[in-house]
């Protein structure tokens, strides 16, 4: 193990704790009959993080079973102190380059919801931003597939839009990653046509959409595709929703 991911814990734990009032830990990356941490990540909540993004304790071990060639569930993954890092060299990745990445692309994951209460659990949200590149991906595949012709119509969709099927798509994508949650699909028809998702688990509740102006134009039943869309994972919003809504679902 090089400095690089060292420093990165130590950025992303000073400001996860100090800017978003998170309760954070240096947790170590073990390998089977190794004593010292192969990889540094730091936990906030159930989730952790380093320079790739936020994951789970699953996708951490899955990840790294594979590039080692170790079954997951040998790696163990437990909190460390600054002690046991002692003597590791550094690279390129300096403090410096760490926080700018980190507060590129990763701090923006939970200081908004942190600043609007800093005491709630922030598990779901969480889980939900880490799950953004898998989302925009699905996104991407039901608008690659879209075929209108010069007419605007599709085979199967006619003259309407995909906001449906992108619904749809993420739906699944949630439902693969997380577990104990509730998926609802919603509808609007005050203004604009436009379905998405809400996820609800523990008492949280999200929105979890693609605006259509990313990815198509128009109004009511009748859409165009914009050409040479590409859906990033910025573009997939998770907003707060009212829990309540959904009990009698």
């Amino acid at each position: 193990m090089t400095g690089g991911c060292v420093d990165y814990a130590d950025v992303a734990l000073r400001i996860l704790t100090e800017e978003a009032g998170l309760d954070g830990e240096l947790i170590g990356l073990f390998l089977p009959l190794d004593g010292r941490p192969d990889h540094v990540l730091v936990r906030a909540g159930d989730l952790y993080v380093d320079a790739f993004g936020w994951h789970t304790a699953d996708e951490v071990r899955s990840f790294w079973g594979g590039m080692k060639g170790i079954a997951p569930p040998a790696i163990e993954l437990r909190p460390i102190g600054w002690n046991l890092l002692a003597g590791y060299d550094t690279d390129e990745n300096t403090l410096q380059d760490a926080e700018e990445h980190f507060r590129a692309h990763v701090l923006g994951a939970v200081v908004p919801a942190a600043s609007e209460n800093p005491g709630e659990s922030l598990s779901l949200k969480q889980a939900l931003l880490a799950l953004r590149p898998q989302l925009a991906a699905a996104a991407q595949v039901v608008y690659d597939e879209w075929a209108q012709d010069e007419e605007g119509i599709d085979e199967m969709l006619g003259a309407g839009g995909i906001c449906q099927d992108i619904a749809d798509a993420m739906g699944n994508v949630v439902a693969a990653q997380l577990d104990n949650v509730d998926i609802h699909t919603l509808d609007a028809q005050c203004g604009e046509q436009h379905v998405w998702i809400a996820v609800v688990a523990g008492g949280e509740a999200y929105h979890v959409d693609i605006p259509p102006s990313v990815y198509e134009t128009g109004g009511g039943y009748n859409w165009r595709k914009r050409a040479d869309v590409t859906i990033e994972p910025d573009d997939v919003m998770i907003e707060r929703a009212d829990a309540g809504d959904f009990d009698e679902e």
